[in-house]
């Protein structure tokens, strides 16, 4: 029993130390690999964002440059309208590329954080 008993502890004991050599020895590999996502999926919404703007632009041009708007000089609503559409796109912008600029260009920093936000 007692030869059984140390035979199981003595092969936890080896599955534990080959699982953690195998996770230290892949760990910067998934590392770089989150870093890589986490990029691309901030610049996919940057990108997005960005549609959103010249999106926005055009409309704003267009709807100030049209005849009805010239005669008509009562623009208040939609300017409000415009304006605050244009905080919020400008507030969410901001918060994509924030991250994007941490991650380029302190990645550990982005890491540590990333892996308190994972803890706690």
């Amino acid at each position: 029993m007692k030869e059984k008993l140390t035979e199981a502890l003595t092969g936890l004991i080896e599955t534990i130390t080959t699982t953690t050599d195998f996770v230290l020895a892949q760990a910067p590999d998934v590392i770089q690999q989150l870093v890589a996502y986490s990029t691309m999926k901030y610049s996919i919404w940057l990108g997005l964002f960005c549609v959103a703007w010249v999106v926005y632009i055009a409309g704003v041009t267009r709807c100030y440059k049209t005849e009805a708007a010239k005669e008509n000089g009562d623009q208040e609503p939609t300017v409000w309208i415009g304006l605050i559409f244009g905080c919020i796109l400008g507030f969410a912008t901001a918060g994509v590329l924030m991250p994007l600029l941490k991650i380029t260009i302190a990645p550990k920093v982005w890491l540590i954080e990333y892996a308190a936000r994972l803890v706690g």
